[in-house]
């Protein structure tokens, strides 16, 4: 076996290690969109909750007024939760006989994030 038949191998293999190394760049440097919003709420003791997502994962939520002890449990179940599960869990659940809750209101604001609309 010459050089020459060894070349074409080595040059394959270090094209392809390279192509797996640009693949890897370019999925790290992939922008993560990083959302915050202060929502307003309606109906419930809460004023407002404060919300921060990036890309599709909650990473931190504050409640503001409302049933402190609670909210801080919701606020941290859901940090590190995938907006569309925690949307899942928490739409629709109500409060004594209000049409709303604090939870149903975070889903709502998490729906206005993941449409765009904050």
């Amino acid at each position: 076996m010459g050089k020459s038949s060894v070349y074409p191998l080595a040059n394959t293999l270090v094209f392809c290690y390279t192509l797996s190394l640009v693949a890897k760049t370019i999925r790290n440097l992939r922008k993560v969109w990083v959302h915050t919003m202060k929502y307003q709420t309606k109906g419930v003791c809460s004023s407002s909750i404060d919300i921060e997502v990036e890309g599709d994962v909650i990473k931190f939520v504050e409640f503001f007024g409302g049933c402190n002890g609670n909210l801080k449990g919701i606020a941290s179940l859901v940090a590190g939760m995938k907006v569309d599960d925690a949307i899942a869990k928490l739409k629709g659940i109500r409060c004594g006989f209000k049409t709303t809750s604090c939870p149903d209101q975070l889903a709502q604001a998490l729906e206005q994030i993941k449409n765009g609309n904050c």
